[in-house]
């Protein structure tokens, strides 16, 4: 091939056409019916695998919230690998199925990483600001008042 053939042919493959042209080809070679089987097979195999796990929440979690990985694990590390929330105060471990990202679902702002069982709470009251206030107005009705040591011994 000549110099002036191969310049050509460059210029054709960075074309439209020529890109249309590869994109036919490989579809054509690649995206048979066992072709996609097979790949298919291949990536829900990936996907149990540790490797494949970590892939597919890193690449959830930058989709859903634009958090990088490096984001991630330093949200992790300023709450010093505990729950969000400081009532709860539960260690959560990285990249396991009880951390979970809170989000704000008005703004899509990401606030912090919380475990299960707070996410779910929050994920439920937040909805409901009314419903939140009626359950901490049917507390103190029904819990009788701590009493302190001192009024037990008097």
């Amino acid at each position: 091939m000549t110099e002036a053939q191969r310049i050509r042919q460059d210029r054709y493959r960075k074309s439209a056409k020529g890109q249309a042209t590869a994109r036919r080809m490989y579809l054509k070679k690649y995206a048979s019916a066992g072709a996609r089987a097979e790949r298919n097979a291949y990536e829900s195999q990936y996907r149990k695998t540790p490797q494949g796990l970590a892939k597919l929440k890193t690449t959830a979690r930058k989709y859903l919230y634009g958090l990088t990985e490096a984001a991630y694990q330093r949200l992790h590390l300023n709450q010093d690998g505990l729950c969000g929330n400081h009532a709860c105060g539960a260690f959560i471990e990285l990249n396991s199925r009880y951390c979970h990202v809170d989000h704000c679902h008005r703004t899509g702002r990401v606030r912090g990483l919380l475990c299960r069982s707070c996410n779910l709470l929050l994920g439920r009251l937040e909805k409901n600001k009314e419903r939140l206030e009626g359950l901490r107005y049917y507390l103190e009705k029904t819990n009788p008042p701590q009493s302190t040591v001192a009024e037990t011994v008097a």
